[in-house]
């Protein structure tokens, strides 16, 4: 017995499968962070009508392959995840969505480690009203054991 296969048919299943290779995944890859900001930087923000912003930025080490492809701090950029929250101290969560794993899963990347660098400023400003400590680590450590960042007001 031969089986055909309607061209459409094909082509749906190819399609379905290149798309499959572009997506953007969350999996399990994301991170709570807390943010604490001091009573200084909550009055600010507020006296300004302003939130925070929480920026995962993702990025990999080059292998010698991809070394002509990285940014002007030596990185192969692999995306980005920005949270708003409130004015206020918060537990909030970076979904992690923002990571192309298709870039970590073809070793574009040294060891296939990607990593995150959090970074948390204020809504919407011309001018950042806060001062805070950041996190660069890897995307790993990040979702094991979570991300604190202290805000102050900038001085």
């Amino acid at each position: 017995m031969t089986r055909t296969f309607a061209p459409a048919a094909v082509f749906a299943v190819i399609a379905l499968m290149a798309l499959c290779q572009c997506t953007k995944s969350g999996g399990d890859n994301g991170s709570d962070v807390t943010v604490t900001l001091t009573p200084a930087a909550s009055a600010a923000l507020a006296g300004a009508g302003k939130g925070i912003i929480v920026d995962g930025f993702y990025y990999g080490a080059p292998v010698p392959a991809t070394q002509a492809k990285t940014d002007e701090a030596g990185r192969i950029t692999l995306g980005e995840d920005q949270v708003a929250a409130t004015g206020r101290s918060a537990k909030l969560r970076l979904p992690g969505t923002g990571l192309d794993t298709v870039l970590v899963d073809k070793a574009v990347i040294r060891d296939a480690r990607p990593m995150i660098q959090v970074t948390v400023y204020s809504e919407t400003t011309a001018a950042n009203l806060l001062a805070c400590s950041t996190f660069d680590g890897t995307v790993a450590d990040a979702h094991k054991t979570g991300v604190a960042i202290a805000c102050d007001v900038k001085k």
